[in-house]
Order: structure tokens, then C-alpha cells, then sequence
């Protein structure tokens, strides 16, 4: 897989796990210091050239993950015509499946702010997911 194509996918990805993050409230021990408040998280419609590797990610090569999710039995309703259409594109023409996924979906860039609303940067963070096997 190209390296861009991680930095594009890991981008939707993040976005998605972080819509679906909720905060915890911190405990602190009388006479420490009150933890920073959490960010807060926005997410702006972008164009799709504003994701870092875009352009240069593969789409091909991600196509068969995506076809194999909207097989998936939890697939929302709303995902119907756009995996149907991508059932439709040639798994090897990247250009088609690219067209596909700039037309029929947005791009997000997750945006987060102090609790003061100022724009902050955050170049690292935690992510966590879960793994459930199916046995035959």
C-alpha cells in the first residue's frame, strides 16, 4: 500500500473514530492540578485535493476493503446506492473508483479547538479500536 494511501485512509479513519468519542470526566486528588479541559472536536467539509496523499493514494488498492464493508450486514440503509454503484466500477481502474468516491462523498478535516474556541493543533493522539473474529 503507498504511503499516502495510509495518510488518506488514516485520515477518513480518524475522523469516523472520533465523531463516535465521547469524554470522560477526570478524577483529580485534592491539591494537584485540574487536567486541561478536553478539545473540542468539528469537522469541516473539505475538497478532496485538500487531504494530505490524496492524489497520490491508490484507490484500487483499498477497494476490495470497501466492497467487503458494504457486504456487511450492519451497513446502513443510506450506503445502498453508493455500493451498489461501486459494485458497478472495474476493481482494477483506479480512476473510475477515484471519480466515484470524489462524487458521491465528501471529505471531512477534523478540526479541533480550545475551550476558548482558538484553532489548536494536535500531532499526535490516541486511537482506540477493537477486533471481533467470527468462527465458522
Amino acid at each position: 500500500m503507498a504511503s499516502g494511501m495510509r495518510v488518506g485512509a488514516a485520515t477518513l479513519l480518524l475522523g469516523a473514530l472520533l465523531a463516535a468519542c465521547s469524554s470522560v470526566p477526570v478524577k483529580t486528588q485534592p491539591g494537584t492540578a485540574t487536567p486541561a479541559l478536553p478539545p473540542i472536536m468539528n469537522f469541516e467539509p473539505v475538497a478532496w485535493n485538500a487531504l494530505p496523499g490524496w492524489a497520490e493514494d491508490d484507490p484500487a488498492a483499498a477497494w476490495p476493503a470497501l466492497l467487503a464493508s458494504c457486504r456487511a450486514p450492519r451497513m446502513p440503509p443510506a450506503w445502498g446506492e453508493f455500493c451498489r454503484a461501486a459494485a458497478a466500477v472495474d476493481a482494477r481502474n483506479g480512476l473510475a473508483q477515484r471519480a466515484l468516491i470524489e462524487t458521491r462523498l465528501r471529505a471531512y478535516r477534523v478540526v479541533t479547538r480550545n475551550q476558548d474556541g482558538k484553532r489548536e493543533r494536535f500531532d499526535q493522539g490516541l486511537i482506540t479500536g477493537y477486533y471481533e473474529p467470527v468462527l465458522h
